[in-house]
C-alpha cells in the first residue's frame, strides 16, 4: 500500500472512532440527565425521556398530599387543643359563652396540659364576634392568663400589669363591631386574635378564701347588667385539651 492511501486510511479510522467514542459519551450524558428511573424514599420512580410515567405521577401526587397533610397538622396544633378543650366542655357542660368551670378535683384537670395537679381552677370561655366581654377579676392570689385559639397570652392577677390587686378587662376579637367595644373606666384592653378567648385563672390563695374570689368574678357582654359570672362545677369530670386522633382531627378543624 502506497504512504498516502496508509495515510487516508489511518485517518477515517480515527475519524470512526471519534465519531463512535463521541456517540457513546453522548449517549451516557443522556442518561445520566433523563435516567430512566430513580429509587427514593416512597420506592422507584420510572420516567420516559425524563417524564414521569403515570404511576410514577400517582406516587408524587401522594406524596405531595403527604406532605400538604403534615404541614397542615403541624400549623393547626395550637388551635386544634383550644378547640377540643372547648368541645370537651360542651359535651360535659353544655358550656355556653360567658360561663366558667369550677375545677377543684384531680380528674378535673388531668387531662389539661400543662395544668398544676394541685391548684383549683377557674376555666373560662366567651366569644367576643358579636359583642365585647367585660371581665372583672376580684383582688387576690390569683394567676390568671387570657389565651386565644392560637394559644397567644395575656396575664392578669398575680402577674398581669395589676399585680393581684383586681381589675377590669374588656376583651374583643377581630370581628367585634366597634359600637359594641365599650368605654370602661379604669379598664385594660384585651386584643385577641381570635374571637373565641379562653380565661384560665389558677386560684393559688388558702383554701378558706376560695369561694369568696371565686364569687368576685365577673363576666358580662357590653350592654348587660354587671354580674357575677356564670360558675359551673365540675364534678371530677375531666375536660381535655390534647387534640383528637384520627379523622376526628380533621372534623374538628373543619368545624371550626
Amino acid at each position: 500500500m502506497k504512504p498516502r492511501q496508509r495515510t487516508g486510511f489511518a485517518l477515517a479510522i480515527a475519524l470512526m472512532s471519534a465519531v463512535l467514542t463521541t456517540t457513546g459519551v453522548q449517549a451516557q450524558a443522556q442518561e445520566d440527565t433523563y435516567p430512566n428511573e430513580a429509587m427514593t424514599h416512597i420506592g422507584e420512580l420510572t420516567f420516559d425521556h425524563g417524564i414521569p410515567t403515570e404511576e410514577t405521577s400517582e406516587k408524587l401526587y401522594y406524596e405531595m398530599d403527604y406532605h400538604r397533610a403534615v404541614q397542615v397538622y403541624l400549623w393547626s396544633l395550637p388551635i386544634m387543643g383550644q378547640a377540643q378543650w372547648r368541645q370537651s366542655y360542651l359535651d360535659l357542660y353544655d358550656m355556653k359563652p360567658n360561663q366558667m368551670v369550677y375545677a377543684t378535683q384531680f380528674d378535673d384537670r388531668s387531662q389539661i396540659l400543662t395544668a398544676n395537679e394541685t391548684t383549683p381552677y377557674l376555666f373560662g370561655w366567651t366569644n367576643v364576634k358579636d359583642k365585647a366581654a367585660v371581665f372583672e377579676v376580684p383582688p387576690g392570689a390569683v394567676i390568671g392568663l387570657g389565651i386565644d385559639f392560637w394559644q397567644r397570652g395575656l396575664d392578669y392577677g398575680l402577674f398581669g400589669p395589676n399585680a393581684g390587686k383586681g381589675g377590669t378587662w374588656v376583651i374583643t376579637g377581630p370581628e367585634t363591631p366597634q359600637s359594641e367595644i365599650p368605654y370602661v373606666e379604669g379598664a385594660r384592653l384585651i386584643e385577641s386574635q381570635t374571637n373565641n378567648v379562653w380565661l384560665v385563672s389558677r386560684l393559688s390563695m388558702p383554701a378558706g378564701e376560695r369561694d369568696q374570689v371565686v364569687s368576685g368574678f365577673k363576666l358580662y357582654y357590653n350592654g348587660e347588667t354587671p354580674r357575677a359570672a356564670s360558675i359551673i362545677s365540675s364534678d371530677n369530670k375531666p375536660g381535655r385539651n390534647y387534640q383528637p386522633r384520627g379523622m376526628k382531627y380533621w372534623e374538628l378543624l373543619h368545624a371550626i
